[in-house]
């Protein structure tokens, strides 16, 4: 029995007038009403969690994405889409402390951490990793001009793969070719591949 069928039935019994016994007339039509009210039910829940991107899926959350100025990523999974929704509502245009850049970062797709050469006026990125899919490094910078102030220049430090920390990993030929990406991630974020 739903919520509001069980809600009547505690109505009518508190008056004392109605007799809700197996097959009295009442009850029939009760379940009557929890019929249609459980699907109602449901449809209410579902649109709740739909509203809130925390627990949106499908249409709803490519609707949430399309909200803030991002494509449907239906290749990554929802609770990182998610997390890209939320960081895009997290910026203000007050944003420019470094937490604010953290999270400007964060919402263009990029865990990274920033440091500040306050006499030259500039910013190092260094990725940790990135949270969204990206096609290539001139994506990535696009991406991170959008979200940093316009008034100091940036570098972006992607991290460094030598040759000695590739053969450090050891890779043979099945390996390397098994992990299947292109240069422009390798050029993104090579160091974290293996």
């Amino acid at each position: 029995m739903g919520q509001s069928s069980e809600n009547m039935q505690a109505a009518l019994l508190s008056t004392g007038l109605y007799s809700l016994g197996e097959g009295s007339l009442v009850a029939a039509e009760l379940d009557a009403y929890d019929a249609a009210f459980s699907i109602i039910e449901a449809l209410l829940r579902d649109m709740e969690a739909q509203v809130f991107v925390q627990t949106a899926t499908g249409d709803a959350l490519a609707a949430h994405e399309k909200l803030v100025g991002l494509g449907v990523r239906a290749g990554l999974p929802d609770e990182s889409r998610r997390d890209l929704v939320c960081y895009r509502r997290s910026v203000a245009a007050s944003d420019f402390t470094l937490q604010g850049m953290l999270r400007s970062m964060r919402a263009a797709g990029l865990d990274a951490a920033i440091t500040e050469h306050s006499p030259e006026e500039r910013l190092t990125v260094q990725s940790n990793s990135f949270i969204d899919a990206f096609d290539g490094m001139d994506a990535v910078k696009a991406r991170l001009s959008a979200m940093l102030p316009a008034h100091l220049d940036w570098e972006f430090d992607t991290g460094v793969l030598t040759w000695d920390m590739f053969d450090a990993k050891d890779p043979n030929w099945d390996a390397w070719d098994a992990i299947d990406f292109s240069w422009d991630i390798f050029d993104i974020d090579g160091h974290n591949l293996f």
